[in-house]
């Protein structure tokens, strides 16, 4: 995970951990499950269950192919079910996608 100074990294990094560890407590598994499903390093699962990194592009593809983890709502969180609806709009001042 980059360490950038404004926060931006580590609050990202958080807000996924509370949403994949609530995914895998509902799910009623164990770190070395999820490992085991997804091919995924058992210390990579704890790195990203305690917000210490965030999910590279690899992380998501075998999440996505392994399990029912909705990929979208893990990185994006309530914003993912705005962009669905079509309520999401671009910050004011903010470019880009």
């Amino acid at each position: 995970m980059a360490k950038q100074k404004n926060g931006k990294e580590i609050h990202n990094g958080v807000a996924m951990s509370r949403r994949l560890l609530a995914w895998i407590e509902h799910k009623n598994l164990k770190q070395i499950e999820v490992s085991r499903l997804t091919g995924i390093v058992q210390p990579v699962i704890s790195q990203l269950m305690r917000g210490k990194s965030i999910p590279g592009f690899d992380t998501l593809v075998k999440m996505h192919k392994h399990t029912d983890l909705d990929v979208w709502w893990w990185c994006l969180g309530d914003k993912y079910a705005d962009l669905k609806s079509g309520r999401w709009s671009r910050p004011a001042g903010k470019r880009g996608g």
